[in-house]
């Protein structure tokens, strides 16, 4: 079965590139196809897995996930899938040290983004 569709965001209607299509079985077991969505969202998935029963699971990050009948986007053209912005999502930390001349700052984007990097850290008093 060939599948098309467009992953957007569920609160402004743009484009989520990027996004993770792969077919699951009926408890959600990932049966290793799948694709990215391109720039514009957008993906073309053919196997005929998706002719046996099979299911669409839809990730991005900090989106809530989806899964799809394979039946619903195997219409022409791009049919549109939309996810909503998960509501966990972390607000950004910075941590820095107190001691040292140089330390190490954390800081986190998002639910699975972490960035760490060196800043320099001026030594005042006996610290």
């Amino acid at each position: 079965m060939l599948v098309k569709g467009i992953i957007l965001d569920a609160t402004n209607n743009q484009p989520l590139a990027g996004a993770s299509i792969v077919i699951v079985d009926r408890t959600g077991n990932n049966l290793g196809v799948g694709i990215a969505a391109d720039s514009n969202g957008q993906f073309t998935l053919d196997s005929p897995l998706l002719d046996m029963g099979y299911q669409l699971l839809i990730t991005n990050v900090s989106y809530q996930t989806a899964i799809v009948d394979p039946d619903v986007v195997s219409k022409p053209g791009y049919t549109p899938i939309s996810l909503s912005p998960d509501a966990t999502m972390l607000n950004a930390v910075v941590v820095t040290p107190s001691k040292g001349n140089w330390g190490l700052a954390l800081l986190i984007v998002g639910i699975f983004d972490v960035i760490i990097f060196s800043i320099p850290v001026k030594k005042t008093g006996n610290g």
